[in-house]
Order: C-alpha cells, then sequence, then structure tokens
C-alpha cells in the first residue's frame, strides 16, 4: 500500500481511513475503543486507544485482541471491525446478536464460507486461552480460533460478498467509489 492503510487519506477532505471508518462504527455501540497494536496514535483523539500488552507488543492480530478481551469486563462482548473492511455493514452486528448465545464467537462469513476473524464478536472468557495460546507462540488468528466454540455467520444478503471487499493492494484502491476516493500517503 506505499504505508500504513489506517493512514490513507480521502482526496478532497483528507479524512484518514481510521478517521472515516470510526465515524462509521462508533455510534453503534456504547463503547468504542480502538486497538492500535504497537504505539498509539498521536493524531487521532476521538477514542480511547489500548495497544497490545507489553509481552505481545507487535505480534499480531491475536495480540490486539488480547490487549481488547483484557479491557472487557467478564460477561461482555466485543465487536471487531479491522479498519480496512470499509463496506462491513456496521448494522450486521446488531442483526447477529441475537445469535451470539453460549458461544465463544460469532464470525462473519462470505457464500464462500471464507471467515473472517476481524469482523466478528468475542466474549471476554477467550482472554484467558487466547493469552495462553500467545505464551506458548501461537500467531495465527484461524489456528487459534479453530481450538474454540466459535459461530461462523453467513452474512445474509442484500450485504453479500462486497462487505468484504478489503483494502490489501494498491489496486484494490482504484475498484469502487469509496476507494477511488482515497489515495496512499508520499
Amino acid at each position: 500500500m506505499g504505508g500504513p492503510k489506517h493512514l490513507l487519506r480521502h482526496g478532497s477532505s483528507g479524512a484518514t481511513l481510521l478517521d472515516w471508518q470510526w465515524r462509521r462504527v462508533a455510534p453503534h455501540f456504547q463503547r468504542a475503543v480502538l486497538l492500535s497494536g504497537r504505539t498509539e496514535l498521536k493524531n487521532f483523539t476521538e477514542a480511547v486507544q489500548i495497544t497490545d500488552p507489553c509481552e505481545f507488543l507487535g505480534q499480531g492480530p491475536l495480540a490486539a485482541l488480547l490487549s481488547g478481551l483484557e479491557s472487557l469486563s467478564p460477561e461482555s462482548w466485543m465487536a471487531v471491525l479491522a479498519v480496512d473492511y470499509p463496506y462491513f455493514p456496521v448494522k450486521a452486528f446488531k442483526e447477529a446478536q441475537h445469535l451470539l448465545g453460549n458461544h465463544d464467537g460469532l464470525v462473519f462469513c462470505e457464500q464462500d464460507s471464507r471467515r473472517h476473524w476481524l469482523c466478528a464478536y468475542y466474549h471476554a472468557r477467550l482472554a484467558l486461552p487466547l493469552r495462553d495460546a500467545l505464551n506458548q507462540g501461537e500467531r495465527a488468528v484461524k489456528k487459534f480460533m479453530a481450538q474454540q466454540n466459535i459461530r461462523y455467520h453467513l452474512l445474509p444478503t442484500p450485504h453479500g460478498d462486497s462487505a468484504f471487499l478489503n483494502l490489501n493492494r494498491p489496486e484494490d484502491l482504484h475498484h469502487t467509489e469509496f476507494q477511488l476516493s482515497f489515495r496512499p500517503l508520499r
């Protein structure tokens, strides 16, 4: 991408992808936090920011998930949406709440059954097994989640697979109206 994805800037407004996603997501939840990985984002003051636990600093998405889960009260759920999923319908979280039940998580899926680990709900009770897995060297979200009681939920139409359009390559910026309006930092 030529730089961190969350810092992609809107061509006319100058807002970053993170700014845009935050404005889209935050109003839908009682408490919204930013799992910011290695370092606090100094220029983003809209949110409480939680960095990775010191012992797992910069060790990927599982470390970020752990920091979020450990910030919850014991019976709480955490909705997770990666910043680089600009089309995921935030209302899908509310629509899926009744499906949580006794599972440890609910992961949204595409029609072809691809699972999107960072478009999901996770329960606070995952914190302890996740910490144990990280201590044992596990860094793969898919491998860790395969050992948990996770429900997989096909995102219903009209949302469809376009909800999972992910910004991974510079050419991804040119596939849709949203992406055309964003340009990488130089």
